[in-house]
């Protein structure tokens, strides 16, 4: 399992604990953030739409965070803790990320229907679907976990994931995995503390 360490010897708290499936929905929640950073940055619906430098920055921080979760859905498998079956571990993110997606599609909606001012203005509905089309155009994990929901008819009210859906986190059991190196450089989740010199990392 993948250790950050202080010079102590104790746990950084700011990084996710991999061991623990909350840890794992922490990286999930980052990747998300990451995911929707042009659907959801204010610039992308003004009048010229974001730079191209904008555009190139967010791109580079969506194919850092992919990186990371091929890194770990290939060192790390989720299984099931009612049967410890397996579970597709990357078809249990893009639901998180279709989930996010599909909420703040809802309250983009309220909010316009109510006209009222929220804290996150996602008025400009048509927009900002439209957005969402865009930025995971030919993303089809993504799209296969939207319709599910859609099909499913599955009542979202909430951010947070099902606490009946809690899965064990363990080492993989698919045997000769390579190591994989985020941008052919640094290992994953290394280039968020890479500044941190004190810090020592152990796999």
């Amino acid at each position: 399992m993948l250790l950050f360490l202080t010079a102590a010897g104790r746990y950084n708290a700011h990084l996710p604990d991999l061991k623990q499936f909350e840890g794992v929905l922490d990286l999930f929640a980052l990747s998300t953030i990451v995911e929707l950073m042009n659907v959801l940055h204010p610039g992308t619906y003004r009048k010229n739409g974001l730079s191209r430098l904008e555009r190139d920055e967010c791109a580079v921080a969506r194919g850092k965070c992919r990186d990371i979760l091929k890194w770990f859905f290939a060192h790390y498998d989720l299984a099931d803790a009612r049967n410890d079956s397996l579970v597709d571990g990357p078809a249990v993110y893009w639901e998180y990320l279709a989930r996010h997606v599909q909420i703040l599609l809802i309250y983009a909606a309220n909010t316009k229907a109510t006209n009222y001012h929220a804290t996150l203005d996602l008025s400009h509905v048509s927009g900002f679907r439209n957005e969402v089309d865009r930025c995971f155009k030919g993303v089809e994990p993504f799209h296969k976990a939207f319709r599910s929901l859609q099909d499913n008819d599955m009542d979202i009210d909430s951010l947070a994931w099902p606490r009946d859906r809690y899965y064990m986190v363990r080492p993989s059991s698919k045997p000769g995995v390579p190591a994989y190196n985020t941008c052919g450089k640094w290992p994953p989740l290394l280039w968020i503390c890479s500044n941190f010199v004190p810090w020592q990392v152990t796999f």
